[in-house]
């Protein structure tokens, strides 16, 4: 049952849209993170903002979409 319902979530459009969204955040930090880079040494910002993407992605986003209908 557990299977199952995990192949449900993965093929639902909520779940595409949400990876791909995190995608694009992704590449949006890694390229303020190269353009921050090359102009000052201070990385806090980039890595702070990949992790909480991610961190909200995984621990917000996807729980709560599975949590509606």
């Amino acid at each position: 049952m557990l299977v199952k319902e995990l192949r449900q979530g993965l093929k639902s459009r909520a779940f595409v849209y949400s990876f791909m969204a995190l995608h694009v955040l992704m590449a949006w930090d890694m390229l303020l993170y190269v353009v921050q880079t090359e102009t000052s040494r201070d990385r806090d910002f980039p890595n702070f903002l990949f992790w909480f993407v991610i961190g909200a992605a995984l621990l917000v986003i996807f729980p709560l979409r599975a949590s509606g209908p």
